[in-house]
């Protein structure tokens, strides 16, 4: 194992900065690549946020997703949606899963209600659209989920996207445990 330098003055400061946010940067140079592009308009974690806005949003610049919600920093901005908050409308479902199911990840429970209840051995889950009749609603899709996606492992009928909590369509089935 080599001894770390001793360094003194601004180079130790610039040594302890950089290395603490973890992008390799000077606070005391502009651009301390020496690659052309600013410091504060460099991307290091590639989420489409500068080093400048995420410094003022308190989001990390080393990771793409600071709140660990799958959606980049950058796109969350885009969004609208907190890149520091999983769940921006506090809902219970996070904005990476309302944003996959079509949910609106900056209105609590904007899409349909979900349901379920167990009877001997199996589960029934049902989901109803909001604000709508059933005579409204001429169509209706339930998609199947991706295995580590579902709540329920084994359907009889169609799996229901059943892991958005408060969220609206009417639909019921009766799903076995797997």
């Amino acid at each position: 194992m080599q001894p770390v330098p001793r360094l003194r003055g601004r180079r130790a400061v610039e040594a302890g900065i950089g290395d603490k946010l973890g992008t390799g940067s000077s606070p005391l140079k502009p651009d301390s690549h020496g690659d052309g592009v600013q410091d504060s308009r460099e991307d290091p974690d590639g989420d489409k946020a500068q080093n400048q806005r995420e410094t003022q949003l308190k989001t990390s610049l080393a990771r793409a997703g600071t709140d660990g919600d799958a959606l980049a920093d950058g796109k969350e901005l885009g969004r609208h949606t907190s890149p520091a908050k999983p769940d921006t409308d506090g809902d219970g479902v996070d904005d990476g899963q309302e944003t996959r199911i079509g949910s609106d990840p900056r209105a609590a429970e904007s899409a349909f209600d979900v349901t379920r209840s167990a009877n001997g051995g199996s589960t029934t889950a049902s989901a109803a659209i909001k604000g709508l009749s059933p005579q409204q609603v001429s169509t209706f899709r339930i998609t199947e989920l991706p295995d580590d996606q579902r709540q329920f492992p084994t359907s009889t009928g169609t799996d229901v996207a059943a892991y958005a909590k408060d969220h609206g369509f009417r639909s019921t089935r009766s799903l076995k445990p797997g």
